[in-house]
């Protein structure tokens, strides 16, 4: 069916090309299909230079058709911090300050003033890429997706919130009620921010050797071991650190807000979610789609 769409196509365009080649890369592919350019040429495209396969007159970044939206340009960071929010981000970024050595200008803005933080994978390494963005690392800092929807409410973040993780659907939708009251939103029996589509992008966007990411428990970033795994792999990764071990806790006022009734029901929702969390550890190392992992003997819930 390919060949036979591939001739006709060719034939109307009145372009001969010989050979097909499967194994370009998907994202050509899929431009080029777009594009309206039959995949029986894609050899063409792939192995001679723009000049000698067509007639060009004019030639172009993708810069220069779509203007991006960039907060931050050509800059270069040791890690680039990320996270669906309510899992102590913020506060990660002076872990990564005070407890691995990383200077906070190699370290995107806490206050998201780059407009990094909460991006999802897809958009982030667009981002990048339009802006003439590059990163060592990609730490994905995570905690319990229940604690994380009520810390969202609790501060008021999480109408914003509903913008920044990509929910699949329009939040102009949603009753304004349910953006701003956690009774509400737990009633929906549904996660409606999109938590558990964030990180999968991330799990998925690991494919892509080009940058590996990182998944950090908040829980247990403060364990002596996972400091010591976390500056190793960083130190892998041509980051240099400056370990500094503590004994103090980090204080966490979460549970301050959480409500027992609402609390059961969003169990109840993020149950799989917890699930396939677990299965991360206090850290994950995930690169070129293979995942490992660390949990420390002592793990604090």
């Amino acid at each position: 069916m390919v060949r036979l769409f591939g001739y006709f196509a060719l034939e109307k365009a009145r372009i001969k090309c010989t050979r097909v080649m499967f194994h370009s890369p998907p994202v050509t592919v899929s431009l080029l299909l777009l594009a309206g350019v039959p995949l029986i040429c894609l050899n063409y495209l792939v192995h001679k230079s723009p000049e000698t396969a067509f007639p060009w007159n004019a030639t172009h970044q993708v810069q220069d058709v779509f203007e991006p939206n960039c907060k931050c340009r050509n800059r270069s960071f040791d890690v680039i911090l990320v996270s669906p929010g309510g899992s102590g981000s913020s506060s990660g970024f002076r872990y990564f300050t005070n407890h691995l050595g990383i200077r906070a200008s190699r370290l995107n803005h806490p206050g998201d003033k780059d407009g990094l933080k909460h991006l999802s994978f897809p958009t982030l390494r667009k981002q990048m890429y339009l802006c003439k963005l590059s990163a060592k690392a990609i730490v994905y800092q995570f905690g319990d997706p229940v604690d994380s929807v009520f810390s969202l409410y609790r501060r008021g973040y999480a109408e914003g919130h509903f913008r920044k993780l990509e929910p699949p659907f329009r939040t102009e939708h949603c009753a304004v009620d349910l953006l701003k009251n956690v009774t509400n939103y737990a009633s929906q029996s549904n996660d409606l921010l999109g938590l558990e589509r964030h990180i999968q992008s991330y799990l998925i966007g690991s494919l892509d050797s080009s940058c590996p990411v990182i998944f950090l428990r908040s829980a247990t970033r403060m364990n002596p071991r996972v400091i010591e795994l976390l500056s190793n792999i960083l130190e892998e990764l041509s980051v240099t650190t400056s370990t500094v071990y503590s004994e103090d806790t980090e204080e966490s006022s979460q549970n301050r807000y959480i409500r027992e009734n609402e609390y059961s029901t969003m169990a109840i929702t993020y149950a799989a979610l917890r699930q396939r969390l677990s299965e991360l550890g206090a850290l994950t190392l995930a690169y070129r789609g293979e995942l490992s992992s660390f949990q420390p003997a002592t793990v604090q819930k």
